[in-house]
């Protein structure tokens, strides 16, 4: 028998059917509320629930079982472990990947069809159901859990990889007196918990009973955060004074550059109210176009609606090419690291609904991308975005966007790159076809997503044990498969490739090395001799199978302590002992303890762009083959998604002044726990996010990714515009043009990390990109180009 566990005492709980007097009123007089916890026999039952198990079959007059027929149901009961643990590696105690409750510890699954009875009286209901937590070990770790439920008319579908994930999520169902869950897959389904509710007792009974369990899956247990600080965005800007119809209106449209963070409670200026949403672009180059809606009271079923774009001569810009998103709030730490603070932050696009309902005073960000395709008519495109509730039409924006006759142009010297897990790798261990697939299409999806963002390469991992009688036993197949698919992208690039320094030197020294190599002990020198014995295995293959080059990233970020640069002169040496191979090291080069490793780092990629661009150069210069890379984590993986602006400058403006080579940063997505929830594990998750179909969502600063290499693309098409006057000998075009570029660099306030201060106002990155746009058309127009 399941035992029944208390809820914290701040909750009520229900009963399996509550009476009216129980709800306090709560519930219209003869409905009932069904609570059920589903899991195994001996799992424990949340209190107020009743256990659904897989044997609990379907009779008249009972509450709820499987119907006859149904495929074999099984229970899983996974529960977490709440208490920190000691990191061996990083010498930290870590809180786990995830939290579970008495609810979501434990769960039903199966690989067929199944159907679920539940007897409530005729009637409107909400169900309310936990699906996720799925836990496992070995190939299950890596299933793509496929959840279909039919009920009635109703359908709900769920799709996520791992063992982690977790959603709380609603179905409206109508009941004859039954309600019939009809449980499809194309994998494996599960439930934790099902909770069906009159339609017009939700609001209560979630409030009361319901929404406790949520927090835990979105946030952090009750005993866990009530520790932590909400430190929550201040905006004291008094409110603009409105006018009579804009009060009746119940809302106020407003526009504000998408490098401006707009917050839940972020109050809009009398300038940005009703203002126009307006851009340019180039050909073949993405833009967004932004607004935001601030409720002035609750709000039901708003809807947006963007016209087509109308240019010359009749030409369009269809309105269903637009991608329309809204900013998505999540809760976020400071720092990916950062402990005990949290607050609500703009983070992720996350897809249109067709209606949403909205808090009186919270913001909601409409955010559309539009890509103009080569070839458009140029000139001004104008249109509308209106903004519904229900049926009523409530307000409405004007919208302008400039096309530019101007094919941008890449520096092709210079790399856009990331830091990378790749889905073949859990492709490669999932348990079934369907999770196979799911993974490969992801890997496809992100790529062209990488790629529609102007990356040109990544970072790859060869794994393997440490050799056996010398040998060692390299899984070159299935790297071909993940070199296939960056041939197929373009990603042709130098790439850092990870090697198993760390497996190697586990076999020699007869224990792990640390995070950063902190300790490190000087291994045999048989250890340096597998190392080059390694690089040339890999390196014979890479020729054979016409490869990129490989850059050989023996270890990630090591410490300035002596015994570590120590270590990593030798391992360096042992890798360069391959003719013609070059070395990847993530560490910064003004360390003067790392000056004993110069000789034989051919990458330096470092967080800041430090050392100087003269010092760069000249370097580069001595000693070819040498370059700079950066990775700037700080408008990445180091924080929350709100530096905007500063991952504009860092990818586009910044980047062209600090002469360094490359950017990489860490990541292009981060999961660590539950990939939605950001405070549940010791390190948040962060970038990119993944819809059910495999489809990257993005995130506000991998937008700006893009826009500042637009901006880098404007730069260079200016200047090789300028070189193009020179050929033809107006140097009266070259010397205003140059003029406007050094102009241009000297506005920008050098910094070896760009993030939030001593930035452009927002407003001014594009005023700039427009005198760079404004002079490439001079140019065009005086060259006779088209």
């Amino acid at each position: 028998m399941r035992r029944p566990l208390c809820l914290r005492a701040s909750w009520r709980p229900l009963g399996v059917r509550v009476a009216v007097a129980v709800l306090a009123g709560l519930l219209p007089v003869g409905a009932q509320v069904l609570m059920i916890d589903a899991g195994s026999g001996a799992s424990p039952v949340a209190a107020g629930f009743t256990a659904l198990t897989p044997e609990r079959a379907w009779a008249d007059g009972e509450a709820f079982g499987w119907l006859a027929g149904s495929a074999a149901v099984s229970a899983v009961d996974a529960p977490v472990d709440a208490e920190p643990k000691l990191n061996a590696s990083s010498g930290r105690r870590d809180r786990p990947k995830a939290y579970t409750n008495a609810l979501s510890q434990d769960h039903v699954e199966g690989l067929g069809p199944a159907t679920l009875r539940l007897a409530v009286p005729a009637g409107s209901y909400r169900l309310w159901m936990v699906i996720g937590a799925a836990g496992g070990s070995g190939s299950e770790a890596y299933r793509v859990w496929d959840t279909q439920i039919r009920c009635g008319s109703s359908r709900l579908q769920t799709t996520f990889p791992g063992p982690h994930e977790t959603r709380a999520v609603t179905l409206d169902v109508v009941s004859d007196g039954h309600l019939d869950l009809e449980f499809t897959t194309r994998s494996k389904w599960l439930l934790n918990a099902l909770v069906a509710v009159p339609s017009a007792a939700w609001a209560g009974v979630h409030a009361e009973h319901l929404a406790g369990y949520e927090q835990d899956i979105t946030m952090l247990p009750a005993a866990v955060l009530e520790t932590w600080k909400h430190q929550p965005h201040v905006d004291d800007t008094p409110m603009p004074a409105l006018s009579a119809a804009e009060r009746e209106r119940g809302c106020v449209l407003f526009h504000r550059s998408y490098l401006s963070c707009v917050w839940p409670n972020t109050v809009p200026l009398r300038r940005e109210i009703d203002a126009e949403v307006r851009a340019f672009a180039s050909w073949g180059e993405y833009e967004p176009l932004t607004f935001t809606i601030h409720p002035l009271r609750e709000m039901q079923a708003v809807r947006v609606e963007f016209s087509d774009l109308e240019g010359p001569g009749g030409a369009l810009l269809p309105a269903r090419d637009l991608d329309v998103r809204y900013v998505g709030y999540q809760w976020v730490k400071p720092n990916y690291s950062s402990e005990g603070v949290y607050y609500r932050a703009p983070d992720v696009l996350l897809p249109m609904p067709s209606a949403v309902d909205l808090r009186a005073g919270e913001n909601f960000r409409v955010w559309s991308t539009v890509r103009v395709t080569p070839g458009t008519p140029d000139g001004v495109y104008s249109g509308r975005v209106a903004v519904f509730e229900g049926d009523r039409r409530v307000h409405e924006l004007a919208v302008r966007l400039r096309v530019l006759p101007i094919v941008l142009e890449k520096d092709q010297s210079r790399t856009y790159a990331l830091y990378y897990h790749h889905p073949y790798t859990s492709m490669s261990r999932a348990p079934d076809a369907f999770s196979r697939g799911w993974q490969r299409r992801r890997a496809e999806l992100e790529h062209r997503d990488m790629v529609e963002h102007g990356m040109q390469g990544i970072t790859l991992s060869l794994w393997a044990p440490a050799p056996r009688d010398g040998l060692w036993n390299f899984n070159f197949d299935s790297f071909e498969q993940v070199m296939e698919l960056c041939r197929q992208y373009g990603f042709d690039r130098p790439m850092p490739v990870h090697i198993p320094t760390f497996a190697t030197y586990s076999q020699y020294v007869k224990k792990p090395m640390r995070s950063h190599i902190q300790g490190v002990e000087v291994p045999p020198p048989a250890f340096f001799e597998t190392i080059t014995d390694m690089v040339r295995c890999i390196e014979r293959e890479r020729v054979l199978r016409q490869w990129p080059e490989l850059l050989y990233y023996p270890v990630d970020e090591p410490s300035t302590a002596p015994d570590s640069v120590a270590f990593m002169v030798e391992v360096l040496k042992a890798i360069k002992r391959v003719p013609g191979v070059r070395t990847y090291v993530t560490a910064d080069p003004m360390h003067e303890q790392f000056e004993p490793m110069r000789p034989y780092v051919d990458i330096w990629c470092c967080q800041p762009f430090n050392p100087d661009r003269e010092v760069i150069e000249a370097d580069m210069k001595a000693r070819p083959g040498v370059e700079y890379w950066c990775y700037p984590n700080h408008i990445s993986g180091e924080n929350d998604h709100t530096p905007v602006a500063g991952a504009r400058m860092t990818y586009g403006f910044g980047f062209w002044r600090s002469g360094f080579r490359a950017l990489i940063p860490w990541i292009y997505k981060a999961d660590n726990g539950n990939p939605w929830n950001y405070l549940d594990s010791s390190t948040m998750d962060f970038m990119v996010r993944t819809a059910d179909d495999g489809s990257p969502v993005p995130v506000t600063l991998w937008e700006a990714f893009r826009e500042g290499i637009d901006d880098g693309r404007y730069v260079t098409t200016l200047e090789r515009w300028i070189e193009r006057a020179r050929a033809a000998g107006r140097e009266d075009l070259v010397a205003a043009a140059s003029a406007d570029l050094r102009l241009v660099s000297e506005s920008i306030a050098v910094q070896t990390k760009y993030k939030y201060d001593g930035l452009w106002d927002p407003e001014s990155f594009d005023v700039f990109r427009w005198l760079i746009a404004r002079r490439i058309l001079e140019l065009q127009t005086a060259l006779a180009w088209r």
